[in-house]
């Protein structure tokens, strides 16, 4: 019901945005990756504190991180339950303006992946991010439900994965697609 009238609404009253952050840490407790999602409500929930505002507008990046919550009402799978495969994989990437590449380690030895970026441009730490996108869709059959340790050399993607999400945009849009 509170989802509906926030995804409804214009405009956001502080109290219905506090009660709405409330949640989006509760369903983060429950599901590690979402964590990354309510980075804008807090925003906009310390922005009306500050300024001693009502209500603020609801557009832009506010509107499409809470419109992502609309992803329950299609779900239809359920979560899988881990295996008890007891696998330990190292994942090292790499990436330049023209290539990524990656390599896993496992007990069964090293696997490689590697491309050429087609048309991607940015920052080379926005590469690096896309860069581990790669590599981890490249191996996903291999790495699914295993415990992974990745060796990344990328200060700005590290910050934004350890405190899940950082300042550069690019990048948490990457670590939301992980």
């Amino acid at each position: 019901m509170l989802k509906e009238n926030v995804l409804a609404s214009k405009t956001l009253m502080l109290k219905t945005l506090r009660r709405f952050a409330g949640e989006a840490v509760s369903f983060s407790l429950a599901i590690a990756g979402c964590k990354l999602y309510p980075r804008q409500i807090f925003k906009a929930v310390a922005g009306l504190m500050r300024n001693s505002k009502s209500a603020v507008k609801v557009t832009g990046v506010l509107q499409s991180e809470l419109e992502y919550r609309r992803f329950l009402d299609d779900w239809s799978d359920c979560s899988l339950w881990r295996s008890e495969r007891h696998i330990m994989a190292t994942l090292s990437c790499d990436t330049s303006k023209r290539a990524c590449g990656g390599v896993l380690m496992t007990d069964n030895g090293r696997m490689e992946t590697g491309d050429y970026w087609r048309e991607e441009s940015g920052t080379i730490n926005f590469l690096e991010a896309k860069a581990l996108l790669c590599a981890l869709d490249g191996f996903k059959s291999r790495i699914r439900n295993s415990p992974l340790d990745v060796h990344k050399d990328s200060r700005p993607l590290l910050g934004s994965w350890q405190s899940e999400c950082g300042s550069n945009t690019e990048i948490n849009d990457v670590i939301k697609s992980i």
